[in-house]
Parts: structure tokens; sequence; C-alpha cells
């Protein structure tokens, strides 16, 4: 592997290529604590509550602190997710402004946005400052009754749609852009049993995007049985009918855009091909690597101001974030350079192994997240 990033590095189009540097990118853990305990996330894992800032809101200083540097360094985006609900935080109405307005005082095209359940109805004042936002990216699994109640006890999918209805109300009669809005639906065996019924539910939205994606591996998620719908891929003949249906209905119908996660949809491709876009080669020598961009091109802050490398905040933090260093400075410390070199170098942390998010890009947008960080 690094003998063919030396050759990478060594060709004329990646010259080309890196002459304009990008910007970083952050995930703010703004909270870790969560209104939700859905049975395959990592809020759920057995002894989770005792890690170190797994149950927390940032406190006042630290999102101070957080704005100040914010104002001063640029950024290409910012998202404000983790393993919590941002919005169970009591001061995110007059925290998310100064985050906002300081991410875009640095950068007016950083892209800002927010992971959230919508899992409880909105207020008119948290609906103005969620319409201030660039992207929301809101989590419907399944638009089944019984199983949302099984699976994600505590949310309703009534409430969530009301939420994204509500918003768009809001955003018309106030005359205001409405925030992009992303359904990310993760799909284990169970789900994908519903596909149809939940796209075409979702249809109905006002939303710009809707992304499937396979399950993560968790302990939660093998103590709940709920298993990866990529490993079953049971599908019966009428089943497969109707999923793909429901693919074309989107193809032909609506404007949504209809995105599968990269690995998830090189396993259903096998089976179904209306509407889904050809998978990338995973052949080096086509130019496409497996190597992992975000250790290089986005960080995440967690809760308690410890640094991960990804926004995988159930890795070993990198560090914790030091106020009297810039941004630079923190996401370029040793130790983060140390797990940069092994990455590279093959030595992969087993929770990276596991990962169905890590993205699969080309070797000039490897080049491009590396070189920021390697001058």
């Amino acid at each position: 592997m690094v003998h063919k990033l030396h050759d990478i590095f060594e060709s004329e189009k990646a010259v080309d290529t890196i002459k304009s540097k990008s910007l970083p990118s952050i995930m703010l853990e703004y909270s870790s604590r969560c209104n939700l305990r859905c049975t395959y996330c990592p809020k759920s894992n057995p002894g989770n509550e005792k890690i170190p800032g797994r149950d927390m809101d940032m406190d006042d200083h630290s999102v101070k602190n957080f704005v100040s540097i914010l104002g001063k360094n640029p950024l290409k985006e910012l998202l404000i997710a983790g393993t919590g609900e941002s919005t169970f935080n009591k001061n995110w109405v007059n925290d998310f402004p100064a985050i906002i307005s300081a991410a875009k005082s640095a950068n007016p095209k950083c892209l800002v946005h927010l992971n959230s359940n919508f899992a409880r109805r909105y207020t008119e004042e948290e609906l103005r400052v969620l319409s201030t936002l660039d992207k929301i990216n809101v989590s419907i699994d399944t638009d089944d009754f019984d199983l949302n109640r099984t699976v994600r006890a505590k949310s309703s999918v009534a409430d969530i749609m009301y939420n994204i209805i509500k918003l768009n109300s809001y955003c018309l009669s106030n005359k205001k852009r409405r925030p992009h809005i992303t359904i990310v639906s993760v799909i284990y065996e169970s789900a994908m049993k519903k596909l149809p019924s939940l796209l075409y539910s979702l249809a109905t939205l006002p939303i710009e995007q809707i992304q499937l994606v396979d399950l993560i591996e968790t302990p939660a998620a093998k103590v709940n049985n709920i298993e990866k719908a990529s490993e079953i891929l049971r599908i019966s003949n009428d089943l497969g009918e109707q999923i793909a249906a429901s693919f074309q209905f989107y193809k032909q119908n609506t404007q949504i855009s209809l995105g599968i996660q990269p690995a998830f949809r090189k396993r259903l491709n096998q089976l179904l091909t209306s509407g889904i876009k050809e998978s990338d080669e995973d052949d080096i020598g086509m130019g496409v690597t497996r190597v992992c961009t975000q250790p290089w091109s986005r960080f995440t802050i967690g809760a308690n101001m410890e640094i991960y490398p990804c926004c995988v905040t159930d890795m070993e933090s990198q560090g914790t974030w030091d106020n009297t260093k810039d941004l630079i400075e923190n996401f370029n410390n040793p130790k983060i350079k140390r797990f940069r070199t092994n990455l590279i170098s093959g030595d992969i942390p087993e929770v990276c192994k596991k990962c169905t998010n890590a993205p699969v890009g080309s070797a000039a947008e490897l080049i491009n997240a590396i070189l920021p960080f390697t001058t």
C-alpha cells in the first residue's frame, strides 16, 4: 500500500490535483446524551454509559472556546452529530446560532448540518433555529408501527414526520429557504422486509434525499439479535420485485435522490438494478483506494473535548483538545500522525475493519485529504 501511494503521489495527475488544498471538516459531538435507546445503536451497548464522555453535554466553557476557534479557522463543513441527540441539550436553541454564525464568518460557504432523530415535537422557536441550518439528516428506519416500537422504542414515526412537515411549513410561511433534508435509513434484516412501504411513505414528505445504509456491527445489535441486511439478503422474488418497483417509482415520479451506501449497494446490486447506480471499482490499479480519508479530512470533537480520527466515537481518543493550540495543531498532533501512518501501512484497527461508512474514494481524493496535514 505504501509503495502504491508513493507512486500515486509521483504521478502527473496527482501534481495537478493537489494544487488547491481542501479545507478540513469537523464533526462536533455537542451532546452524547440521547432521548432514544435504539437496540442496534452503541448507546445501547452493555456498559456504554460507564465510558467517560458517553452521557454528557458540552459545557458552556467548551462551547465558547469552540465558537472562538470556529471564527478563526475556515472549515469545509461542520456536522453537529455524534453518539447523542444534539437537540437533547437544553441550551441548543441558544448555542446553535452562535456556532453556525462562527462557522459562516470564517467561511461563508461552510456547510453546517445536523444529525437528528427528530423524535420529539419541536416548538416554533426550535423550528426557527433549525431553519438556519444548511442541511439536516433525519433518522427513519421504518414506517411500521410495531417494528419501530420494538427497535426504537421511544420514537414515533408520526412525530418525526410531523417535524419535517412543520419545518417546511415554517420556512414557507416565513419566506425562508428550507434546509436540505436527507432521510437516513438503517436497513437491518427486519427493516428490509418493510422497505417498499417506507419508501412510498417517505415520497410524500418535503425532502431532498434518502440514504439507505447498512447496519454497523455493534455489541448492542448482537445482544438484541439485530442482523445486517447485507449479510442476510434472503429476499423473496415478491419482495425483490416490490423493492425494485419502489426504486423505479423514485426514478420516474419524484425529484428525491435515492442513494445507497457503497458497500451495501454492492451486495444489493446482485439482486436489484433498477434505480441503483453502478458501484465503484475496488481495484487500486483503477485509481480507487479503500484507505478511509476521514483521519485526514474530518475530525470529531467529543462532548468531553476528546479528539477522534473519524465519525466513530467508539474508537480510541487521539488526544484531548488543547485550547492553547489552533485547529490544525490539534488535528495534527503526534498521536493522530501515528494513527494515519498505521492506517496507510495496513495496521488497521478492528473497528475500522468492521466499518461500513468508510468512503471509497479515488487516489486523487485521498491525496487532497492528506495534503493539508503533511505540509
